[in-house]
């Protein structure tokens, strides 16, 4: 059986995620051998300079070696939310993140509509038991129009060279 520091451990080098923390750690990584280098450096330095820096969440940045980062960001303040996302429970998510997660979409997609189905699925039931050809009553009884985040998809791995989380270690 591993135990719970191993496990912890094992969370964010494969997803990213101190769940128990509430924290994201994103990794990002320049291939200077590429011909392809995929995001345009300059960009990246921008986002770096202006924004990521800049984010209030923002807790570490951890160097781990010429080309790679890690940055880590805390949801703490956001206990009830953090695990009525990872629960799937997204109608659950307070009216503030709900309105954070509406405006990204509404700005960056044309997935609003189905958005918008998860945060609020009372609104979309009826809809919803045409489309699926299900009993409304069964809707209603599960309460949610979309599945929990499946982590072993939904999450970028990287792999992650000596590594050392001694915030978690201590």
């Amino acid at each position: 059986m591993i135990n719970p520091t191993e496990y912890r451990l094992n969370n964010i080098h494969e997803y990213g995620l101190d769940i128990d923390n509430r924290e994201i750690y994103l990794h990002s990584f320049i291939d200077s051998g590429s011909e392809e280098g995929g995001v345009d450096y300059r960009v990246a330095i921008n986002f770096e300079k202006n924004i990521l820096l800049k984010h209030s969440r923002l807790t570490d940045l951890i160097k781990l070696n010429d080309d790679e980062m890690l940055a880590v960001f805390d949801f703490s303040d956001l206990t009830d939310d953090w695990n009525n996302l990872l629960k799937g429970k997204y109608s659950k998510l307070t009216i503030n993140v709900k309105r954070k997660i509406s405006t990204y979409f509404q700005n960056n997609t044309a997935n609003q509509v189905y958005i918008n189905s998860y945060l609020y699925p009372k609104d979309y039931f009826e809809i919803y038991s045409e489309l699926l050809q299900v009993d409304i009553s069964l809707l209603k009884e599960v309460g949610e129009l979309c599945s929990k985040p499946d982590l072993e998809k939904e999450i970028l791995y990287q792999k992650v060279q000596d590594l050392q989380i001694t915030k978690i270690l201590d």
